[in-house]
């Protein structure tokens, strides 16, 4: 009977790995940052498998299912995955992201700066535990299962919070995105809105880029004693660019920068050094990562104008993308197949969000759609509904935290995320093992599982956590109300910072303007090679569009910098015309700025804004628009586009061994 169970989470696995292949380049990642970031992910995503293997196992007809295991096998499973889910989630994840963003030189550094950060983050969290455990002692005793428990209690009421809310958000993106998308005029409205803004972003970067870099460069010539050989390796990382193509007028602005730069020699110490480092590293992910966002937009916008340009010839021929079926069947694929299997995808996802969403409010109850689904049927069948409502759960919760972008310090990207960023969401995402697992058992009146036994008792130790436990749930409505009316854009506008999701779209002032805009910004990345901001591809400005007599052309969005000879910082730094340099750098410091749209001149009020959400979302069903929110936007000085691709810390001077 072990079979089945064994073939089943083998293929968990795979898949496990081809989602992080989604994020990351695994053969340019790191061992050690590898193996906890798999079982991070691996972890959460077996439970779709053993929740459904434990209930099934633990009904009256058990022994009958191909997937049945031993109470003691299942015993044994669930504590290897929650010890283990503990341990990387408070200790090993966070004292390894600490040590990938340490901006020392030496790896005993990094491991010593590392340890201090999260000793004072574990010395806040024990004080905030010690306000629980003068209520355990009261209700339960002071002893060594009551500690433990504590700890359970204490980790899962935490993790159960962000469940919920992920979940929310999640329950109300998957059938609306899904939606959205089989509309390409839709679509690709959505992402000229959002073209200006994605632009903006790594224009900004840019310029702040140049001006770390140039602060790096101007430690040269402090380069004595014992900081020589970690200024060298500064400079160096410097020298070789952020691993994307730059053009020179790029490099210039920091080469140049580093001749205006004044440093006080005594300021130069560790601290100085390991801050200005790690803040170097984090701009260059940014760089990167706002750089493969504007490629992406483009490649998919390229894509978007292509269907819809194919309407009138009936033949579908992508500018930047190989299609493996010919002209004709190309665009019946994706006029007719495509849309109608993304709506029907919609509505499913739609129809398992109400179930879910009514199963929350009234579990316990005997009108727990769930609960009179899995009651209901037996074996495999059991097996195969309760895989489907914990995946989708699982897939809502995933979805959201994949797509959220924090403080825009930590974010994913498509194949290109940074090992901070790629260390962080897959801590979170192993936190959400447990509040998952437990929150689709109480959805199921009978809960006879080694879970519940294992982990239940520990959970519901006291009647405040009973009732946390059993009413949290119910609010998933709050998420899904903040979700639908776009509340977190209304938030991070009033307080200027904040979360935010790639899926949430912002308000609708100057929907016109933003769209307009962002499609002339588009079409000259698309078409104009010359231009600093085009789309990296050897036919950018050759191709007429859909139906042309063009060659096919590469399937990769972002291809490689091989096709665009990237100038280096190290060739402009032993570069001698430094006049010359200067003189480019001024002339593109002193370009006029591009039209901006300013979305706060006519801004309604929330009572008309409220409207027109109802209405875009119960009459269009389509994204609602966007504010551009651009306001006077300054050029970079760095005159061409980028290639996309993260560059690992795999050249570090010295490496971790396990």
């Amino acid at each position: 009977m072990w079979v089945f169970p064994v073939i089943a989470f083998v293929l968990t696995a795979v898949v496990s790995l081809l989602g992080l292949s989604m994020f990351t380049k695994l053969r340019q990642t790191r061992a050690y940052v590898l193996l906890p970031l798999f079982f991070s992910v691996y972890i959460p995503c077996s439970i779709v498998v053993l929740v459904p293997i434990d209930l099934v196992s633990s009904s009256a007809n058990g022994k009958s299912s191909i997937f049945y295991l031993s109470e003691e096998v299942r015993l044994v499973l669930w504590r290897i995955i929650y010890w283990m889910a503990f341990f990387l989630t408070w200790a090993v994840l966070p004292i390894l992201q600490s040590f990938v963003e340490s901006g020392y030189h030496s790896t005993a550094q990094r491991l010593k700066d590392s340890a201090k950060r999260n000793l004072r983050y574990q010395l806040i969290m024990l004080g905030s535990g010690l306000i629980g455990l003068v209520y355990v002692i009261v209700s339960s005793g002071l002893s060594i299962s009551s500690i433990k428990s504590l700890l359970v209690a204490l980790s899962h009421s935490y993790a159960l919070v962000i469940a919920i809310w992920l979940m929310g958000h999640g329950l109300v993106n998957l059938p609306r995105r899904s939606w959205t998308e089989a509309n390409p005029n839709d679509y690709l409205k959505g992402l000229y809105r959002h073209a200006i803004s994605t632009n903006d972003n790594l224009a900004e970067i840019q310029n702040t880029y140049a001006d770390v870099a140039a602060e790096i460069l101007a430690l040269h010539q402090y380069k004595e004693g014992r900081f020589e050989a970690w200024i060298d390796h500064m400079i160096q990382r410097v020298e070789e660019g952020p691993g994307i193509p730059l053009n020179s007028s790029n490099s210039n602005a920091a080469v140049q920068g580093q001749s205006r730069m004044r440093i006080d020699r005594n300021t130069i110490d560790e601290g100085y050094l390991s801050t200005l480092y790690s803040r170097f590293k984090i701009i260059r992910n940014r760089l990167i990562r706002y750089d493969a966002d504007w490629q992406k937009l483009l490649y998919e916008a390229s894509k978007s104008e292509d269907i819809i340009q194919s309407r009138n010839s009936h033949s579908l021929e992508f500018r930047y993308k190989r299609s493996p079926l010919p002209p004709k069947a190309a665009y019946m694929y994706y006029h007719v197949v495509q849309p109608y299997l993304q709506r029907g995808l919609a509505v499913i996802f739609l129809a398992l969000s109400v179930i879910l969403v009514w199963s929350e409010i009234t579990h316990g109850t005997i009108v727990s759609i769930v609960n009179i689904i899995v009651s209901h049927t037996y074996g495999l069948w059991q097996q195969l509904m309760s895989s489907i409502f914990l995946g989708f759960m699982c897939a809502a919760a995933f979805s959201s935290l994949s797509r959220i972008r924090v403080f825009k310090v930590y974010a994913l990207v498509h194949r290109h995320s940074d090992p901070s960023s790629m260390l962080w969401y897959a801590m979170y995402a192993c936190r959400l093992t447990v509040p998952l697992s437990f929150n689709y058992i109480t959805l199921i009146s009978s809960r006879d599982s080694v879970f519940e036994e294992f982990l239940g008792k520990f959970i519901n130790l006291t009647p405040l956590g009973k009732y946390f436990n059993d009413w949290l749930p119910r609010f998933v409505l709050v998420p899904m109300i903040f979700t639908l009316f776009h509340v977190y854009d209304r938030v991070k506008d009033f307080l200027g910072f904040g979360l935010s999701f790639d899926d949430e779209e912002d308000e609708e002032t100057g929907e016109r303007g933003s769209v307009v805009e962002g499609r002339e910004l588009v079409k000259r990345s698309l078409t104009d090679a010359s231009y600093r901001y085009s789309i990296r591809h050897p036919n950018v400005g050759k191709t007429t569009g859909s139906g042309s007599n063009t060659p096919q052309l590469p399937d990769d969005p972002f291809p490689s910098s091989r096709q665009q000879p990237p100038t280096t910082f190290a060739r402009a730094y032993h570069d001698n015309s430094t006049d010359s340099l200067l003189s480019t750098t001024n002339e593109n410091r002193n370009l006029p700025e591009e039209s901006t749209t300013n979305s706060n001149s006519n801004k309604p009020g929330f009572l008309t804004n409220l409207g027109n959400k109802m209405q875009s979302t119960f009459q269009n069903f389509r994204l609602p628009g966007t504010n551009s929110n651009r306001g006077n936007n300054i050029l970079p000085v760095w005159n061409d586009s980028p290639s996309t691709g993260y560059q690992d810390e795999s050249d570090e001077d010295e490496q971790l061994i396990i």
